[in-house]
């Protein structure tokens, strides 16, 4: 495994909503960046090195707290990284919750599965979705999924801490991540742009109306 490095200055967007006095009180200083990519910044003493332990630690803290996880997603390079954000200060996550279709975006690679015999439909993993991906009728013992919406950040199966109902399991058509970043923007770029386009026609109607 690559050695795992966490950032001192991963939580910049929560600190800047902070300092406006908008901060939402997450927890800060998750990201862990691994292999060369911050071997010199270890050295220069911007980033401190932690175990893997230490690493899950700070992911299960994240996630409990309703942090989205990412990671870059690419097969080749000297280096990765992982930072989990908040839906309400993050403005890199901010840019995928508030298109029409994030899944487009951000394609999942897992998506929750619900056990009918065991899920009392309170509620909980509909409320810790960040992408409102997930409807649930308290009255009617109804559970869906949006697809369009949903990105498998699995938020939903964490909430399910009784029932655990809700678990996730992969996609089937889940295409193989890029080699390297040009790739990966390729690949985005149609679904942005198709987004984008399409949440300006939104804006524009609204604004006729």
């Amino acid at each position: 495994m690559s050695r795992n490095l966490r950032s001192k200055n991963s939580g910049y967007f929560i600190i800047s909503a902070q300092v406006l006095g908008k901060g939402c009180g997450k927890p800060l200083q998750n990201c862990i960046l691994m292999g060369e990519w911050v071997e010199k910044g270890v050295s220069e003493g911007r980033y401190r090195e932690v175990s893997r332990r230490d690493a899950l630690e700070f992911k299960a803290e994240a996630a409990a707290n309703g942090l989205v996880s990412w990671v870059v997603n690419i097969q080749d390079g000297k280096g990765q990284v992982s930072c989990s954000c908040c839906a309400c200060c993050c403005y890199s996550l901010r840019l995928v919750t508030e298109f029409a279709c994030p899944s487009f975006i951000a394609p999942p690679h897992f998506i929750p599965s619900v056990d009918a015999s065991s899920c009392t439909y309170c509620g909980k993993c509909a409320k810790a979705c960040p992408m409102a991906a997930l409807i649930v009728d308290t009255k009617g013992k109804e559970h869906r999924r949006l697809p369009e919406r949903c990105i498998g950040c699995g938020l939903c199966a964490v909430s399910c801490t009784q029932a655990k109902a809700v678990t996730m399991v992969p996609v089937p058509e889940y295409r193989q991540p890029p080699r390297n970043m040009f790739s990966l923007l390729a690949r985005q770029a149609p679904g942005v742009i198709k987004t984008a386009w399409k949440v300006s026609r939104k804006y524009k109607n609204e604004a006729r109306s």
